[in-house]
C-alpha cells in the first residue's frame, strides 16, 4: 500500500468502517510510516475529539496511546480472521483427504471382488470343487493313519466290522461322487456339441 492509498484510508479507519482486505496492509503501512501515522494521528486527534465534545463525552487525555492500541485491536482482528481461513482450509482438507482414502478402499475392495468372481467364473466349478462336493476331500490315507493310530488299542470284532462298513459307505459315496462329475462332464460335452451344430 503506498502513502496515497494509506491516507485515503485514514476517515474509513477513525469510522470502523475500512474493508476488510485493505486493513492488513493500512495496519502495516501505519506501524512502519511515521509521516502517515504522524497524519492519521492528527486526524484522529480531531475527529474523535470532535466526537466526544458532540456526544458530551469525558474527553481522551491520550490520543496518541488511544490511536495504538485501535491499530493493535485492528492488527489482532486481521491475524484472528486469518487463523480462522487457515484453520477452516486445513478442517476442509483433511476432511477431503479422509473421503478420498475411504473413497479409494472402497474402489479397491470393489475391484478385488469383481475379480475373485470373474477368476471363479472363467475357471469354472472344478476348480472350486471343495466348495461344490465337499465329500471329495476324502482322501484314504485319513483310513491308514487312523488304524496305524488306533494299533495299539484292542480293537474288537464288532469295531472292525463298523470300520468295515464304514469304509463301505464313503467308497459308495465316493462312487456316486464320480458318477455325478462323469454325468456333468457328459452333459458339458452335449451342450458343446450343441453349440457348435447350431453355428
Amino acid at each position: 500500500m503506498n502513502h496515497l492509498e494509506a491516507q485515503s484510508y485514514i476517515i474509513p479507519f477513525i469510522e470502523h468502517r475500512i474493508p476488510d482486505s485493505k486493513q492488513e496492509d493500512f495496519v502495516m503501512h501505519m506501524q512502519s510510516c511515521p509521516k502517515c501515522h504522524e497524519e492519521l494521528e492528527v486526524y484522529y486527534t480531531l475527529l474523535v475529539g470532535m466526537q466526544q465534545l458532540d456526544h458530551n463525552e469525558k474527553l481522551c487525555s491520550n490520543f496518541e496511546k488511544d490511536l495504538d492500541l485501535q491499530l493493535v485491536k485492528l492488527g489482532r482482528k486481521v491475524r484472528n480472521r486469518r487463523g480462522v481461513r487457515v484453520s477452516a482450509f486445513s478442517i476442509v482438507m483433511a476432511l477431503a483427504i479422509t473421503f478420498g482414502i475411504l473413497f479409494y478402499g472402497s474402489c479397491i475392495s470393489r475391484v478385488y471382488n469383481f475379480e475373485q468372481a470373474t477368476k471363479k467364473e472363467y475357471q469354472g466349478e472344478y476348480y472350486f470343487a471343495h466348495s461344490v462336493y465337499p465329500d471329495l476331500t476324502f482322501h484314504e490315507n485319513d483310513y491308514v493313519e487312523e488304524a496305524l493310530n488306533n494299533q495299539e488299542e484292542k480293537i474288537t470284532d464288532f469295531q472292525r466290522i463298523r470300520k468295515y462298513r464304514k469304509l463301505r459307505d464313503d467308497q459308495d459315496k465316493l462312487l456316486q461322487l464320480t458318477d455325478k462329475i462323469a454325468q456333468n462332464d457328459l452333459e458339458l460335452e452335449k451342450e458343446k456339441k450343441n453349440e457348435k451344430g447350431s453355428r
